[in-house]
Formats: structure tokens, C-alpha cells, sequence
């Protein structure tokens, strides 16, 4: 048994070496200290909570994530619990300004923090206080979206209220965090819809009737599943809920958007996701007729799912999108499935180690060839930039650094070709206390560093796209 552990943290220290991380040293009588204390969480910090404010091991399975707030600051949250008097603990804290995540117990141990739902539940907390609305920034929805999710796929925990409850929700407790000011319905459709980053509407803005105008789409989801367009008329979006599809995209389902055929309109495409079921991994796609969408049609049975995240882009530049998927685990595997016009063909892996768990991939076209590429964005404290190009049948090349200073925990970043010279370049949203706008215009072989191109966009609570 010690061997295979020996196996499994060697492995994990090779991969902090590729990513550049710091191991955190094991200090001297740690419980637990063959195990390298390194977060569980990419991206996360790793502070210990005092031995005796957590339980090793657990005496239940897990099945319930417990959200709670602080009622004090992220850094007097992280040093109480190093407190050996305080008796309490998290697995997990989140910073209000910038969603930074901190781990201070391991998810197999049992934090004290939910009284008798401690043996089978996970503890984030988040910075601020219950009464006062403002801590709860639009940062910190989204970094502990990701991390409920995270948890969720990792130990099979369904992403429902039933199982992600506040700590008022527990039994046995008087608390009342995480308050009336907590936008329950916003934290739950970001969990879902992967809204929290890593999910990117590749083909966001989009051209539905053909014309050369962008219009816009919304889907209701729900019990209804429609779907409505406005069309542009180059001045104003026309048509007042106009359903151009009365049942496609159920809730919890990942909808984006491309030209799946090559008629130059951009069509729509579900992945039903998960792992069981008759319609795992289940791809539908509802082509384009100009004023319509026509019913939603099968085209891939077994593609992006789970927690993978999926994407769309030409990426043999042949004038028809494909579908692509990140792995986003250990093995940081990406898959491509190429459009006929009337499917996706068989997934096949066109790069072997790129965008984990806790980066942001997107796809764009960076180098202007006509191929779309892949791109991650770290997103902590390293702030790299990866590329991969596409060749036509492959992505090309391992770790890449395009850029090594852009896009910090909390930030959002996105692409587009914003000098319109034909490559994709990269955009990052701020928010926090100056809500900047900064871009990396692209070379071709790198991003050129952040400059700023607004000093007030996009504050926290507003989605930016």
C-alpha cells in the first residue's frame, strides 16, 4: 500500500515541476506526513489548520458540500483555524476580492465545521459577513462555483441543493450563514452551467441568419428548453421573443454555438455530459435554416463528459466547426471530433497534456493560419499563458508559454481578435477594485503583454464575455 502512495506522490510532484509550483514543505510530526502537502485543488494554497481542529480520516462517505461564511476576514479565518485553541476548520476558504482559494484540510479528513454532518460533508468557507451583501463579490461566486464543482465530479456528489446546502441547511446547527443575501439560484447556475470559468462560448458573438450581422440567443433551459433569437439589423436586434426551437438544452446541459455544416450560418449544439444514463456523453446539434433552428439531431454518442469541458472551433480549417474537449484532469488529455456536415467523427486525442483542473482553455485561431488553436490560462499566481497550434490533425507543441504575466485568480480572461489583423489575441476583465480591460495583442508566436485598453469595465457581479 505504501508503495502504490509512493507511486501517486511521486507522480504529483513531477506534475508540480511541469506547472511550476511550489511544494510546500511537511512539517515535522504532521499527521499524516508521507502524504506531500500539496492543495488538492489546482491552483489553491495550502495552509494546515492546527492537527487538532480536524479529524484524520473520515468515518462516513462523502455526499454533501456545506457552504458557509466566515464573519471575519479570509486572512483571520486562515489563521484561526491554525489556532490549536479554536477547535474549528474548513477544507477550503475563498478570498471575496479575488475568489483566491486556500485548502487547509484534506478532502479524506474530517474538518470541524457542520457538528454531525462533519463525517460526509465538505466545508468551504467564504470571506465576509452574512448581513452585508457586498462581500459576496461576483469573483468569489464563480472561483467557489469551480470548486463546489471541482468537489462535486470528483466524489460523485450530485450538483443539486440538495447536496450543496448552506450551514444553516445542516442538522443540528443554530448558524445562519450563509444569510439571505447569498444568490442561492446565481451559485447553483454557475455550478451547472460551468459559468464559473472553463466553459467558454467559442462561438459567442454569432451569425444565425447568414447576413454578416452577430446575433443573439437565449435558451430558457427549465421545463420548457426553448430557444429564442434576435436577429441584427445592423442597428438595433430585431423580434420580440421569436423561438426559432421549442426543445433543446436541458438544465445541466452545455450549449455553445458554431457552423457546423459550412453554410455559413452558425448552427447550435448541446452536450448532454455526465458519465450514466442512456444519453451520456450524448451530442446534439440543431442546424440553422436562417429563420429557425431544426430539431435537435444526434450527432456524437459519447463525447466531453463528466466534468470535462467542451469547445467549439474549425480546427483543420475546412470551413466546418468541429467539437473539441479538455479532459481537464490529471492527464490534461484534449480531443478533437471533426465535422462531415451531417456529424462529429470518432474523438481522437490531439494533445496528451494540456489545461488542468482550475485553468481556463479556450479556442481561437492565435497564429491567423484559418486553424483554430488551443490556449490556457493559468490564472494564479504564475499568470502563464499556454498555446498549442493546430497543424490539421494535431495540436502542436507542449507547454508553450505565450505569455507569462497575465490573467490573476479572480480575473477573466477571454479571446478575439481585437486589432483585426486575422489573429486571435487575449483579453482579461479585472473587475475587483479598478475593473480594468487589458490585452495581449498576438504575434503569431506569442502574446505581447498586457495593456491596458479600458480603466472601467465590467464590475464585479456583471457577466463579461
Amino acid at each position: 500500500m505504501y508503495a502504490v502512495a509512493a507511486r501517486q506522490r511521486d507522480a504529483v510532484v513531477r506534475r508540480v515541476v511541469l506547472l511550476g509550483q511550489a511544494a510546500h514543505r511537511i512539517l515535522p510530526g504532521d499527521a499524516g506526513a508521507l502524504v506531500c502537502r500539496l492543495p488538492q485543488y489546482p491552483g489553491a494554497r495550502w495552509i494546515a489548520a492546527a492537527g487538532g481542529n480536524y479529524g484524520a480520516g473520515r468515518s462516513a462517505a462523502i455526499t454533501t458540500i456545506v457552504i458557509h461564511v466566515t464573519q471575519g476576514s479570509y486572512a483571520g479565518t486562515i489563521s484561526w483555524f491554525q489556532n490549536p485553541s479554536a477547535g474549528v476548520s474548513a477544507h477550503y476558504v475563498v478570498k471575496s476580492s479575488n475568489g483566491e482559494v486556500t485548502q487547509m484540510v484534506r478532502d479524506e479528513d474530517t474538518a470541524y465545521h457542520a457538528r454531525s454532518a462533519n463525517p460526509y460533508s465538505l466545508g468551504i468557507e467564504h470571506e465576509g459577513f452574512v448581513d452585508n451583501p457586498a462581500w459576496f463579490t461576483d469573483a468569489m461566486y464563480r472561483s467557489s462555483a469551480n470548486l463546489s464543482r471541482h468537489l462535486a465530479n470528483k466524489w460523485g456528489i450530485p450538483k443539486t441543493r440538495s447536496y450543496i446546502r448552506g450551514h444553516n441547511e445542516m442538522p443540528g446547527n443554530d448558524h445562519t450563514d450563509p444569510g439571505p443575501h447569498w444568490n442561492w439560484n446565481h451559485y447553483m447556475s454557475l455550478i451547472n452551467s460551468g459559468g464559473g470559468g472553463g466553459q467558454y462560448l467559442a462561438g459567442s458573438p454569432t451569425d444565425f441568419s447568414g447576413d454578416g450581422r452577430d446575433d443573439i440567443v437565449t435558451f430558457n433551459l427549465g421545463s420548457l428548453n426553448d430557444a429564442y433569437v434576435a436577429t441584427s439589423t445592423g442597428s438595433a436586434f430585431a423580434g420580440t421573443s421569436v423561438k426559432w426551437n421549442d426543445f433543446f438544452g436541458l438544465s445541466g446541459e452545455k450549449l455553445l454555438t458554431g457552423d457546423f455544416n459550412g453554410d455559413g450560418k452558425d448552427d447550435i449544439v448541446t452536450f448532454v455530459g455526465g458519465t450514466t444514463g442512456t444519453n451520456a456523453g450524448d451530442v446534439y446539434v440543431g442546424l440553422s435554416t436562417g429563420t429557425a433552428f431544426l430539431g435537435g439531431t444526434k450527432w456524437h454518442d459519447w463525447f466531453a463528459p463528466g466534468a470535462e469541458v467542451p469547445a467549439v472551433g474549425d480546427v483543420n480549417g475546412d470551413g466546418r466547426d468541429d467539437i473539441i474537449t479538455f479532459t481537464h484532469d490529471g492527464q490534461g488529455d484534449v480531443y478533437v471530433a471533426l465535422s462531415t456536415g451531417t456529424s462529429f467523427g470518432a474523438g481522437v486525442k490531439w494533445h496528451e497534456y494540456f489545461s488542468i483542473a482550475g485553468e481556463y482553455p479556450a479556442v481561437g485561431d492565435v497564429n491567423g493560419d484559418g486553424r483554430d488553436d488551443i490556449i490556457t490560462f493559468t490564472c494564479n499566481a504564475d499568470a502563464d499563458v499556454y498555446a498549442a497550434v493546430s497543424n490539421g490533425s494535431s495540436f502542436v507543441g507542449t507547454t508553450v508559454k505565450w505569455n507569462d504575466f497575465f490573467c490573476l485568480a479572480g480575473e477573466f480572461p477571454y479571446l478575439g481578435d481585437y486589432n483585426g489583423d486575422g489573429k486571435d489575441d487575449i483579453i482579461v476583465f479585472a473587475k475587483g477594485s479598478t475593473n480594468d480591460v487589458y490585452v495581449g495583442l498576438s504575434t503569431g508566436t506569442g502574446f505581447l503583454g498586457g495593456a491596458k485598453w479600458h480603466d472601467f469595465f465590467g464590475l464585479n457581479g456583471e457577466i463579461t464575455l
